[in-house]
C-alpha cells in the first residue's frame, strides 16, 4: 500500500511538473487554470499518504501481518484512520460498518487488525446515547439545519455549497449532515460523493436509507 501511495503522488508531482513546464513556455489562462488545479490534486495526495502512514502506524501494535480481509474481520481504513468490521467483499472492493454507517472501500485501503471487531455493550450504548443527548440540548440542531438541497446546482455551484455547509455544520458541533442532490442523470451525485472522498470534514458517507430518501440523497458523518 505504501509503495502504491508513493507511486501515485510521484506521478501527480511529475503531471504537476510537465503542467508548469507548458505554462512557462507558453502562458495562458487556461493553462494557468490547469496547473492550479493540479497543484490542488498533488496536495489531495500528499495529505491521502499523509493519513495512510499515520494510520499504519497507529495500527502497528495490533495489525494482522498477512489477514485477509473477509466479511467478519476487524480493519482499519487507512484512508480515513477508523476501525471497523468487513461485512462483505466483491471484487476488489468491501462494505466496512463504521459506527452507524456503512462505507464501500478499496480492499487495498483496508488495514487488517488482530481480534474481533469491538462490539459496544448495550449499556455502553445506552450511556452513548445519554452523553450525546446532554451534550446537544444546549444548542439542538434542527433536521432542517443539517439538511441542504443542491438540486438542479451546476457541479462547481454545488461544491462552493457543500463546503460552506459543512463548515458551518463540522463547526457547530454537528455529527452528521443530509445532502439533497435528487437522481437526475447521476452527475451531481458522482461529483459530490468524489469530493466528499477528499473533504477535510467527513469521515464517512454513505447514501440514504429508504426513509431518508435513498439514492437520491448523501449522508455525511463529521471527523471528529
Amino acid at each position: 500500500m505504501a509503495a502504491s501511495l508513493a507511486e501515485e503522488v510521484e506521478a501527480a508531482r511529475e503531471e504537476v511538473r510537465q503542467v508548469l513546464a507548458g505554462l512557462q513556455s507558453a502562458p495562458t489562462v487556461r493553462k494557468a487554470s490547469e496547473a492550479s488545479r493540479q497543484l490542488e490534486q498533488w496536495a489531495g495526495s500528499l495529505e491521502k499518504a499523509s493519513r495512510v502512514a499515520v494510520s499504519q502506524a497507529s495500527s502497528a501494535p495490533e495489525a494482522a501481518p498477512g489477514g485477509a480481509v473477509v466479511p467478519g474481520a476487524r480493519v482499519r481504513v487507512a484512508s480515513l484512520g477508523q476501525e471497523g468490521e468487513v461485512l462483505e467483499v466483491t471484487g476488489d472492493e468491501a462494505v466496512v460498518r463504521l459506527g452507524g454507517l456503512r462505507v464501500r472501500r478499496p480492499v487495498a485501503d483496508l488495514l487488517p487488525l488482530r481480534g474481533k471487531p469491538k462490539a459496544a455493550s448495550l449499556a455502553r450504548a445506552r450511556d452513548d446515547r445519554l452523553r450525546a443527548a446532554e451534550q446537544a440540548r444546549p444548542a439542538p440542531l434542527t433536521s432542517v439545519s443539517r439538511r441542504l438541497d443542491v438540486r438542479g446546482m451546476r457541479v462547481d455551484d454545488l461544491l462552493r455549497e457543500v463546503d460552506a455547509f459543512l463548515d458551518r455544520l463540522y463547526a457547530e458541533g454537528a455529527l452528521d449532515a443530509v445532502i439533497l442532490h435528487g437522481h437526475g442523470t447521476g452527475a451531481l451525485k458522482e461529483s459530490l460523493r468524489e469530493h466528499l472522498k477528499e473533504s477535510p470534514y467527513v469521515g464517512a458517507f454513505r447514501r440514504g436509507d429508504p426513509q431518508e430518501g435513498g439514492d437520491a440523497v448523501t449522508v455525511c458523518a463529521f471527523r471528529r
